[in-house]
């Protein structure tokens, strides 16, 4: 059978001529929307995972800290809503809609972003709770590094020491 058509291209595409495919009943879509649908609500389901246990290990640790211990149950539920970390929202991916709700509401390039947030989120709780207890809490960020040797804790040490004396002048410190 000659191929009449673009001088480009010598030979037709095979599925077409051999596989008369243009006459075939069949649905081949389906079974790779299946597929897709089946990759996206795995990768969903253990995005959510790692979220949720990502959570579960930050919150415990704040719940650790002296200040949070020491603020109210009320003050303690205003603060994890005004930083985003109440709870974790549950998903439905059981069905192919309730996957493309739930990727509607959090997409999912967006699931690492929120498991990597809990820790500063975490960090901002632990802050403002220490802050309703003590307003004049101050919050330094020290500086990380490689420590080979001896002198090199010694000095980051006297650094750091240096500055959080000065620091504590003004009142109490609250280290991340």
């Amino acid at each position: 059978m000659a191929f009449r058509g673009s001088t480009k291209c010598a030979q037709p595409p095979r599925g077409i001529e051999d596989g008369r495919l243009l006459l075939d009943g069949t649905d081949h879509i389906k079974p790779l929307v299946k597929k897709a649908a089946g990759a996206l609500r795995a990768a969903t389901s253990e995005a959510h995972s790692a979220l949720v246990k990502r959570h579960a290990s930050e919150k415990a640790a704040l719940e650790k800290t002296d200040a949070w211990q020491k603020i109210s149950a009320a003050q303690r539920a205003t603060i994890l809503a005004e930083e985003g970390i109440a709870d974790v929202p549950t998903i439905d991916v059981g069905t192919d809609d309730g996957l493309l709700s739930t990727l509607d509401v959090t997409p999912l390039s967006s699931w690492k972003d929120k498991t990597d947030a809990l820790p500063s989120r975490c960090a901002s709780a632990a802050m403002k709770a220490a802050r309703l207890l003590e307003p004049k809490t101050q919050h330094v960020h020290l500086s990380s590094g490689t420590l080979r040797t001896e002198s090199d804790v010694n000095e980051w040490i006297a650094t750091h020491q240096a500055e959080l004396l000065e620091m504590i002048k003004n009142g109490p410190v609250v280290i991340s």
